[in-house]
């Protein structure tokens, strides 16, 4: 009978210090590790290294920062696992002729107006940044993700922004989005100074409106046939053009970009296209800031429509 109490004992410590193995942490590169980022040792709960070391990039939930009085260099493959968030405080350089190949399946955070991951200024590097499906990229950077004097400034990699990532702009005075690849999954406004776009973009998965307007300017901002309807408010929505592409409904409801077409007649293949920011005038007359242009396939049938709008 002892012997089973002493096996449950040992059973619920190993249990205990499995479970705390594994809770997550705040990792900073170390001033003695700065020259290989993509070692795990290299980086302690202190930036000191009187901490502890890190094991691996794989831990979901973990946080690695790049401290903002540090640039650390990547001089080998890295990968951060998915779960796992890299903030760069500092600046993280390519090493040249390394080769090296750096790649995000979780979160990268890019909370500086400063460019903070740049390649060799010399040499012939054939290394490469890969931000994976189903990762995330956030930037406060003014000018956007890629590009001199972005989040990203490309010297001699080669960088590759998935499709099927996310994207948070997130800046704290107003930003522009150089960089953003023209088809993506979801993409997060979150800056209430404002982002305007510097190409046109399609989305496949869902605009998350937190903060602030999202001008297209003379871009257009495209929903794919996946995408989900976007939910703004006065504070914060899309000023400019906005298109739904082309879907079959049947004969069932839509509600999308302010139009809430009723259910009724097949009408085929619906886009709907809206613009807004200028209010159309007529004569002396002004109109409300908003209009819309439907197209259906099937030109015959009929529906009753509602319009909502803003009044600013």
């Amino acid at each position: 009978m002892r012997k089973s109490t002493i096996s449950y004992l040992f059973l619920i410590c190993l249990i205990f210090i499995s479970y705390n193995s594994s809770q997550a942490s705040t990792y900073y590169l170390t001033f003695s590790g700065w020259s290989n980022a993509q070692t795990s040792s290299n980086w302690n709960t202190n930036q000191d290294g009187t901490g502890t070391s890190a094991t691996s990039f794989t831990n979901s939930g973990d946080i690695f920062i790049v401290p903002s009085n540090l640039t650390g260099i990547i001089n080998g493959n890295w990968t951060i696992g998915s779960g796992v968030t890299l903030e760069i405080q500092g600046n993280l350089n390519i090493e040249k002729n390394s080769n090296s190949s750096f790649t995000i399946n979780g979160v990268i955070i890019f909370p500086s107006s400063a460019y903070a991951l740049a390649g060799p200024n010399t040499g012939n590097s054939k290394s490469s940044f890969v931000l994976s499906s189903g990762a995330t990229l956030k930037t406060a950077n003014p000018k956007g993700i890629l590009g001199i004097d972005c989040s990203i400034e490309v010297d001699k990699f080669s960088v590759t922004l998935n499709s099927e990532a996310t994207y948070e702009f997130n800046g704290t005075s107003a930003q522009t989005t150089l960089g953003l690849p023209a088809q993506i999954n979801n993409l997060v406004v979150n800056n209430s100074y404002g982002i305007t776009l510097s190409d046109s973009v399609t989305i496949s998965g869902a605009i998350t409106m937190t903060s602030g307007l999202l001008s297209t300017g003379t871009k257009k901002i495209y929903f794919s046939g996946t995408a989900s309807n976007p939910t703004e408010t006065s504070g914060s929505r899309i000023v400019g053009t906005a298109v739904m592409t082309g879907r079959s409904i049947g004969t069932a409801s839509l509600n999308f970009l302010n139009v809430y077409l009723h259910s009724g007649n097949d009408l085929g293949t619906v886009t709907i296209t809206r613009v807004t920011g200028s209010a159309v005038t007529i004569g002396s007359y002004s109109g409300i800031k908003s209009y819309w242009n439907i197209t259906t396939t099937n030109t015959t049938a009929t529906r009753n429509v509602d319009y909502s709008w803003w009044s600013v």
